[in-house]
């Protein structure tokens, strides 16, 4: 069942190929896995948005997969980038991603899964912490990451 709960993700602008020459060799994996976590968790995001749209009627079965598997592939892709690269673009990046971001994005699956709302409270606490963090220093991030 769909809790109340609009969790907002934030992604970095996608970079064509001929700017994958302008950061360290040693990043770049690492600058797509990050893309691809914060995609995916604004695709979960989407998603969850449109099912708060319509309060009248639950979600399908297959929407509520759809969504589990965006917020696991958003987790796998943001737990595989380097804490070297997040330092590299932001000193506070690491903490926020990871233990902001990424925590908060668990305990929304969780939360999800378990029907458990104040896991899906906790995750929007920590969501709110994210987006201040992200606002105030977006542009910078991405100018790093995409020179």
């Amino acid at each position: 069942m769909i809790k109340a709960l609009v969790v907002t993700a934030t992604a970095l602008i996608l970079a064509s190929p001929a700017l994958a020459q302008d950061i360290p060799r040693k990043f770049r994996d690492d600058r797509k896995d990050l893309t691809n976590s914060l995609e995916a968790l604004k695709d979960a995001t989407a998603l969850t948005n449109s099912f708060s749209a319509r309060p009248d009627r639950e979600a399908s079965e297959s929407e509520e997969r759809k969504l589990q598997k965006l917020l696991k592939k958003g987790l796998k892709s943001g737990r595989k980038v380097d804490d070297a690269f997040l330092d590299y673009l932001h000193p506070q990046l690491r903490y926020y991603f990871k233990e902001v971001y990424l925590q908060s994005q668990q305990l929304f699956l969780e939360g999800y899964k378990e029907g458990d709302l104040q896991k899906q409270v906790q995750a929007l606490t920590l969501q709110r912490q994210w987006n201040a963090f992200w606002r105030s220093n977006a542009d910078g991030i991405v100018r790093r990451a995409y020179p």
